[in-house]
């Protein structure tokens, strides 16, 4: 056989390969997700994290789709088996930026968030819950939402452009005054990591949860 026919075989065989691979991880897209959320979350949360439903699907012209049942464990100590919940994450992606360096989710809105704090003594699982994320940052906690990090190829890298949370509500039990109810005020952020160098999986996690659980600590510690 010619080197010619040699070289077309060898790029065939190499274009054949990436296709198999591509409908692969397109047709998996659903268990990497959940696998990468479950692995990724106890960095941030230094507890266990549990996502029970994926449905994304990614598309030329459209891309994105809910995830369901999202849970972090309670810290060690407190009673409760969760910190928190949400019901509903909705996410919409840039179809454009899958083939890009950083996927870029246009929306992503989080519903029925429900947070269960409980005091013990001088102290909250919350406050445990976000000493655990400040610890993730490391020491620079005020520094901005992106990496200057160096980057590897296989790295998976996000921005999200606008982010929603809606329906958000706190169940307080407190050893002095027993349980009850709090409500949560819905907002929004906007631009966590950038297109340029965007955020790891770990990196966003930490992005979305920090200004929540200090909101929600917030209204606990004013009830309290």
């Amino acid at each position: 056989m010619k080197a010619g026919k040699v070289v077309g075989v060898v790029l065939i065989v190499a274009v054949l390969v990436a296709v198999i691979v591509a409908v692969s991880l397109l047709n998996n897209i659903n268990a990497i997700i959940k696998a990468a959320v479950e692995s990724e979350g106890p960095k941030v949360t230094g507890t266990e994290v549990l996502l029970n439903v994926v449905d994304i699907n990614l598309g030329l012209e459209s891309a994105g789709g809910e995830l369901k049942q999202f849970s972090i464990a309670n810290p060690a100590g407190f009673t409760q088996p969760q910190v928190f919940s949400a019901e509903t994450i909705r996410v919409a992606v840039d179809p454009t930026s899958l083939v890009g360096d950083v996927i870029v989710m246009k929306d992503i809105t989080i519903e029925g968030i429900h947070f269960y704090a409980e005091q013990k003594g001088l102290t909250t699982n919350l406050q445990v819950l976000q000493k655990n994320l400040d610890a993730f940052m490391g020491p620079s906690t005020a520094a901005p939402a992106q990496s200057d990090e160096p980057v590897s190829e296989t790295d998976v890298r996000l921005m999200v452009q606008n982010l929603k949370f809606a329906d958000s509500g706190l169940h307080l039990t407190t050893e002095k005054y027993g349980s009850f109810d709090l409500k949560l005020p819905s907002f929004e952020l906007s631009n966590l990591g950038d297109k340029k160098v965007g955020l790891s999986p770990a990196q966003l996690g930490n992005a979305i949860m920090q200004p929540l659980v200090k909101r929600a600590k917030k209204q606990a510690e004013r009830a309290l």
